[in-house]
């Protein structure tokens, strides 16, 4: 199985791009999304937020990375 590529950490949360493609609604096109996640000591991990972009959209990608670091920003947990 292909493991989801790491893009960094924001202070307690991990940002990864999916590994999967998925239908994005009810568009013909394909989405993929980008993940903040809470990882604990036994490195399982809590799935904090979702932001889904549109693989069509060559400046989508761009907008959720920056949606998902925001969100990283914001919540931190305690």
């Amino acid at each position: 199985m292909k493991q989801a590529e790491f893009l960094g950490n924001i202070g307690n949360l991990a940002i990864y791009e999916s590994n999967g493609v998925g239908k994005s609604g009810n568009a013909k096109g394909v989405s993929k999304s980008i993940q903040v996640r809470y990882y604990s000591a036994d490195d399982s991990y809590m799935l904090k937020k979702s932001f889904s972009f549109n693989l069509a959209d060559p400046e989508a990608r761009g907008r959720a990375l920056q949606k998902a670091r925001n969100f990283a920003q914001q919540n931190q947990p305690a």
